[in-house]
């Protein structure tokens, strides 16, 4: 035998075994790198599903906030139409009972938008208290003017102004301040 013979020999077994051991290391860390991703895509997979479960959950919610703070907000402008109504008929309530009943409605918007206007744009909260400070200032000014001319009669004509400014303002204006408040609300739930 010549020396390359005996070389060959004598480091042929040792590399064929580091070839094997190379190649079954490289099979074993493949194997256990593709488990790794395989996990790792079921836990993003499993993740992804919590947050549209989550997200889906504050959208309801968020509709509901708004759908609840509209109505409120549509009652009190359907309480100050009818306290501001320069007709009455009989059987109707008294005008006290009209002010108490948009007082009621006036406050209970308060409580409800105050709890709930984090769940809003600061845009749309800001239109929306916007528009209920000019909702109900006619209102007001109509309170106030009947309380200084049931004091003084002097003041009649100034309160009766003041009833028609609001009648006409809630019939025309405060209108088209909820049409455009409807639409940032469908804006805001995706609903157009």
């Amino acid at each position: 035998m010549d020396v390359w013979g005996i070389v060959l020999i004598s480091l042929g077994g040792p590399i064929t075994l580091l070839a094997a051991m190379a190649f079954f290391s490289k099979a074993l860390v493949s194997h256990l790198l593709d488990k790794d991703i395989e996990t790792f895509k079921k836990s993003l997979e499993l993740r992804s599903y919590e947050h549209q479960i989550v997200f889906s959950r504050v959208h309801e919610r968020k509709v509901e906030i708004i759908s609840n703070i509209y109505a409120s907000l549509k009652e009190v402008l359907r309480k100050a139409q009818d306290f501001s109504n320069i007709v009455t008929f009989e059987g109707e309530i008294s005008q006290d009972e009209k002010r108490r009943a948009l007082g009621k409605a006036t406050k209970d918007f308060d409580e409800l938008f105050e709890k709930n206007k984090i769940w809003l744009p600061k845009d749309l909260s800001d239109k929306i208290e916007g528009s209920f400070i000019e909702l109900i200032a006619p209102a007001k000014d109509f309170i106030f003017s009947d309380m200084i001319a049931r004091g003084d009669p002097s003041h009649l004509k100034d309160k009766y102004q003041k009833w028609v400014f609001a009648h006409e303002k809630y019939k025309k204006e405060i209108p088209e301040v909820f049409a455009a408040l409807e639409k940032e609300f469908r804006r805001e739930i995706g609903v157009f």
